[in-house]
């Protein structure tokens, strides 16, 4: 006879949706072509010699700092972002050939921990052209906190805006005269005091959608052989210069870009196909088509058939599922290269034994704001949770219930599995932990991973049922509610968390 079973949730924990934006990205959506659209990253790429980073606010910019950007200036303390084409700081050689190899994109570089892993990258010249000209989201010449730049908001959000009974005006608004073609917009009687905004302000905005693009200029190039700072450039003209990813096709010394300017009352944003010369400093901003965290549960079978099919399976990437809750805090993230989940936010086991009683009991409902991990229920019966993981520099802690913690160390990827013989559906979390000081697991581990680089992957998890047990009725008694299951030829009562058997009595 087949073992069937239900999986088993209870109904009364509430589990939060994690659909959240991932960190560096705005909630602005923008149309970069009829099928397309994209989130841009919370402020302009700066990279330095600590590592690559997003400006903390959309209207910092770096400015005359990136008159310093050489290759023998090693300042462990500054940030530039006036880049050649496809280049990092380092670059200011205006050596031809040094350019024609083909585009590195910027997202594809190390952008923080918590910002690193949207799948970022850089418009094309066509998704500007499209966005700027032909996706009707609404543009605006502004002033925040004294700089210079445009707004963008999405075609839908200009309803909202006015809401927060804060001015905004377009390109387009009356008195202004507007022109649109393939590659230019102007607009009379355009100025960057159009709309002044303060910080609060702008937040506000923000958090409708809009985005805003500093006026940060360019600096010229230099020679591979510079020896002081005044050999690179900064030119301050009002205007912003923004990169594209795309390469004049003819011409290997230049790559299309993006510039708007206000001058003599008249506003214009151009792209600019023919280009300009690639060792040209410019402004980077960077998108992404995947703005949340990828779902990562999968197969939340309603009937599962012991000993032949997986009961719960949770892969990356997978459609969604109420059956496996996934809670991510600051420290952790996406690789979606790697295809995993990579847990860096470290939780005392006691701590997380309290939480899952806390949140079994209705005692507290902060789990998900605390937990950092993966949590779902088993159901009742004997089998092995098998994990895909590879840790670095610290151990995977998996609790099944009030039964004890069990972890796991992997220096290399590969399964690694935890037996679990239940009684009743049990709560399991599963997160990362610091192994104790004195153990052969912290002993050898900590060789292997720099602190910035621990963390646990998390590739999937599979539940394999050898037995389960199969509830065949309630029944009321005493003013209690019971559950009778049947299990090896027994039957078992279940009732206020105790197991009772009944004797004498044959089971068929």
């Amino acid at each position: 006879m087949k073992k069937i079973f239900t999986l088993l949730l209870i109904s009364s924990v509430s589990l939060l949706s994690f659909a959240d934006l991932r960190q560096g990205v705005l909630p602005g959506e923008f149309k970069v072509s009829a099928t397309k659209t994209v989130h841009f990253s919370k402020g302009n790429y700066q990279c330095g010699y600590n590592g690559n980073r997003f400006a903390e606010q959309q209207y910092y910019y770096i400015g005359a700092g990136n008159n310093r950007i050489a290759s023998w200036y090693t300042s462990t303390s500054s940030y530039f972002d006036l880049l050649g084409w496809g280049k990092d700081y380092r670059t200011i050689t205006t050596e031809i050939s040094y350019y024609s190899e083909p585009f590195n994109d910027w997202g594809n570089n190390y952008i923080s921990k918590a910002d690193h892993d949207a799948g970022w990258r850089t418009l094309t010249d066509a998704e500007w052209r499209y966005l700027l000209l032909e996706s009707g989201c609404h543009i605006g010449f502004a002033t925040i906190d004294k700089t210079k730049g445009i707004v963008l908001l999405p075609e839908d959000k200009l309803s909202e805006v006015k809401a927060l009974e804060i001015p905004f005006k377009t390109v387009k608004d009356e008195g202004k005269t507007c022109s649109v073609n393939d590659y230019k917009l102007s607009s009379s009687k355009t100025y960057y005091t159009d709309n002044q905004y303060t910080p609060e302000q702008w937040e506000q905005m923000e958090k409708v959608g809009a985005v805003f693009l500093p006026a940060a200029c360019y600096r010229t190039g230099s020679s591979s052989d510079a020896t002081t700072a005044e050999s690179v450039l900064y030119e301050y003209d009002g205007s912003g210069y923004y990169w594209s990813s795309t390469p004049n096709a003819s011409d290997s010394r230049y790559a299309s870009y993006v510039k708007f300017v206000v001058s003599y009352g008249e506003g214009s944003i151009k792209v600019i196909n023919e280009g300009c010369q690639r060792y040209t400093g410019m402004t980077v901003r960077l998108v992404t088509e995947n703005p949340t965290y990828n779902p990562v549960t999968q197969l939340e079978p309603i009937e599962a058939e012991a000993d032949k099919e997986t009961a719960i399976t949770f892969t990356y990437g997978g459609p969604s599922s109420s059956a496996v809750l996934l809670s991510l805090q600051a420290e952790d993230s996406h690789d979606d290269q790697k295809q995993c989940v990579v847990l860096r936010t470290t939780l005392d086991d006691a701590n997380v034994a309290q939480l899952m009683d806390n949140l079994l009991q209705n005692v507290s409902d902060d789990f998900g704001s605390v937990f950092s991990g993966v949590s779902f229920f088993l159901p009742a019966g004997k089998g092995d949770v098998k994990l895909d993981i590879q840790t670095h520099g610290l151990q995977l802690s998996v609790h099944i219930g009030n039964s004890g913690v069990a972890h796991l160390t992997q220096n290399e990827r590969g399964e690694a599995v935890v037996h679990y013989d239940i009684q009743e559906p049990t709560l399991v979390c599963i997160h990362a932990s610091v192994p104790a000081a004195g153990t052969p697991a912290r002993n050898s581990i900590r060789k292997q991973a720099k602190e910035d680089e621990q963390g646990v992957e998390l590739y999937a998890i599979n539940i394999l049922p050898s037995e389960i047990l199969t509830g065949v009725d309630n029944v009321q008694g005493d003013n209690a509610l019971c559950t009778k299951v049947l299990r090896d030829g027994k039957i078992f009562i279940l009732r206020d968390g105790k197991t009772y058997t009944i004797q004498g009595q044959e089971v068929k």
